[in-house]
C-alpha cells in the first residue's frame, strides 16, 4: 500500500495502524459535516445539479419499466405489500414499503445503462443515493428543497468513499461496494440524524459491501443490476439499526476496504479540495449525466457504434438533431476499453434507449 501522508498527519501515518487513524480521524471530520449541513449552505449550482441528477435517474428508473426481469422483481415487491408509503416508478405509480420501493427502483435504474455516473471515481452516485432516498423523502414528506439536499450531501459522502478507497483495476464494482453506503448517508441526512447516529449507520453500512466482480458486467451476468437494490435495502435497515446502538466503529471503513479487500487508502480525499468540507461539492464539476457521458460512463468505444447498429436493425434511425443514440460517445471513462455485452445480451429496447434522457430533461422542466 501506498500512502500519501496528509500534511499534519502522524509521522507513523505511512501505513499501517497510522494510516487508519488517518482515515478513521477524516471519515469523522466528512460525517460531522455531512450530519450539520443545511440546504443553504450548499452552492446554487450544487442544488442545480442534484436536480438534474434526480431527473436523470429518474428517467433512468422509468427507462426499464417493461423490463421483463425489471417487472416481475417488481411484481414480487408488490405483491404483499404490508404498508404503502413510497412509489415503485412504473405505470400506475404502485406504493408499497418505502424498502420495498427502494429495492425496486434501485433494481430498475441501473437496467439499462442510463443512470449517471460519478467522473473522478469508479462511483454511480445518485444510483447509490436516491432509490434510499426518494422512498424516505415520499414516506416523510420532505420537501424538494430538503431531497435536494440531502442528494447533495449523500452524493458527496459516497462519492468521497470511492476516491478515498481506491482498487488496482477493475476488480470489485461499485455497485455492490458502494450502494449500501451511499443509501445510509442519503437515508440518515433525510432523518437529520446527529453525527454520531449518522456515523453509527454509514460505518455499519461500509460492513456490509458485497465483493461483486466487475467482470460479471462485462459478461453481461444480470445479477450485476440487482446490487444496487441489495444496498439500498441494507444500508437503509442501517440507520434504522444504529438508534438501537447496532453500528459500526470509525475505523470499518479501513478495515474492510483495506484490510479486507485490499484497496489503497488515499489520505486527503475525505477532506476534499483545499482540505476544506463542502468546497466546491462534488457535484457541479464531477458528476456524468447521461447526454453528457451515456451508458453509465462505459470506456467500450464500440458501444455506441455497436448500439446506433442495433437500433438500425430495428428500425429506429438516429438522425434527428439530438439525438441521444447519434451523439452516444462514451469513450472518456474511468473503465477504459472493457467490452460491455450486456448492451446487446440484456433485451434493451431502442424506444427506452432513446427516450430515456428526453424524459429525464422534460421532468426537469416541470413538465409531464
Amino acid at each position: 500500500m501506498v500512502l500519501t501522508p496528509l500534511a499534519g498527519a502522524a509521522s507513523d501515518g505511512a501505513g499501517g495502524r497510522g494510516a487508519a487513524e488517518v482515515a478513521e480521524r477524516e471519515m469523522r471530520e466528512l460525517i460531522d459535516w455531512a450530519a450539520a449541513v443545511e440546504a443553504n449552505e450548499l452552492p446554487q449550482s450544487v442544488l442545480r445539479r442534484a436536480a438534474l441528477v434526480l431527473c436523470d435517474d429518474i428517467a433512468a428508473m422509468l427507462a426499464a419499466r417493461d423490463e421483463p426481469e425489471v417487472r416481475r422483481v417488481q411484481d414480487q415487491l408488490l405483491a404483499r405489500p404490508a404498508v404503502t408509503e413510497a412509489s415503485v416508478f412504473r405505470e400506475g405509480r404502485p406504493r408499497t414499503d418505502r424498502y420495498s420501493a427502494a429495492v425496486a427502483n434501485a433494481v430498475a435504474a441501473n437496467w439499462c445503462e442510463l443512470d449517471e455516473g460519478y467522473r473522478k471515481a469508479t462511483c454511480h452516485g445518485g444510483l447509490c443515493t436516491l432509490p434510499a432516498l426518494l422512498a424516505e423523502a415520499e414516506a416523510e414528506g420532505l420537501t424538494m428543497n430538503e431531497v435536494l439536499r440531502c442528494l447533495g450531501v449523500a452524493y458527496e459522502v459516497v462519492t468521497r468513499f470511492a476516491r478515498a478507497f481506491v482498487f488496482k483495476g477493475l476488480t470489485l464494482h461499485p455497485h455492490a461496494t458502494l450502494a449500501a453506503i451511499g443509501a445510509a448517508a442519503a437515508m440518515a441526512a433525510a432523518r437529520k440524524a446527529p453525527a454520531g447516529h449518522f456515523l453509527d449507520a454509514v460505518s455499519a453500512a461500509t460492513t456490509m459491501v458485497a465483493p461483486g466482480p466487475y467482470n460479471h458486467a462485462v459478461k453481461g451476468a444480470l445479477v450485476r443490476n440487482v446490487w444496487a437494490g441489495v444496498g439500498a435495502w441494507v444500508g437503509m435497515k442501517c440507520v434504522d439499526w444504529a438508534a438501537f446502538g447496532i453500528a459500526g466503529t470509525a475505523s470499518s471503513a479501513y478495515d474492510v476496504f483495506v484490510d479486507g479487500l485490499g484497496a489503497e487508502f488515499k489520505a486527503g480525499e475525505f477532506r476534499g479540495a483545499g482540505g476544506r468540507l463542502g468546497n466546491r461539492g462534488r457535484l457541479p464539476q464531477d458528476s456524468r449525466l447521461l447526454p453528457i457521458r451515456p451508458f453509465g460512463g462505459r470506456g467500450d468505444r464500440r458501444i455506441g457504434r455497436r448500439v446506433r447498429n442495433l437500433a438500425t436493425r430495428r428500425g429506429y434511425r438516429a438522425h434527428r438533431r439530438g439525438d441521444p443514440l447519434a451523439r452516444a460517445d462514451p469513450r472518456q471513462s474511468e473503465a477504459g476499453d472493457q467490452p460491455c455485452r450486456q448492451v446487446l445480451h440484456a433485451p434493451y429496447r431502442r424506444r427506452r434507449l432513446a427516450d430515456g434522457p428526453c424524459r429525464g430533461r422534460r421532468l426537469f422542466r416541470g413538465e409531464p
